[in-house]
């Protein structure tokens, strides 16, 4: 086996675990059902705002950790949720009810989440690709 063919090989295994990541990101039916009963011009605008709210929210906790309590995580699960981030979602809810502030690596391992989310959503959605 070659170096190349190694290295291809890892990249393949490393692109299946991404893809398996992204496809558990984001919840397809939720955002299906939202399109549908919001029509698509509503939706984009819709998810433009939550998009934007999570990056900023996420932003100043990291900004400022002490911010990081159980109420901010409640509302940034709340926001994600409306874009059908399940993954970011279910990490929010277990730092929303675990006592104390989040670590600098929780929310390193957030902003890893909402950005495979916002991937994948963009990939299933290419008119958000400019809000990402």
């Amino acid at each position: 086996m070659t170096a190349f063919s190694t290295n291809h090989g890892a990249r393949s295994h490393l692109g299946q675990i991404q893809s398996r990541l992204a496809a558990n990101a984001i919840d397809l039916d939720h955002v299906t059902i939202l399109r549908s009963e919001l029509g698509e011009d509503e939706f984009i605008d819709l998810a433009a705002v939550f998009i934007a709210e999570l990056k900023n929210d996420l932003s100043a906790l990291s900004a400022d950790p002490n911010m990081a309590t159980a109420r901010a995580f409640h509302a940034l699960r709340g926001a994600a949720s409306n874009l059908g981030l399940t993954s970011f979602c279910e990490y929010c809810h277990r730092l929303e009810h675990r006592e104390g502030l989040a670590t600098q690596a929780d929310l390193d391992s957030l902003t890893r989440l909402l950005s495979t989310g916002l991937a994948a959503l963009a990939h299933h959605i290419p008119q958000l690709g400019a809000e990402i």
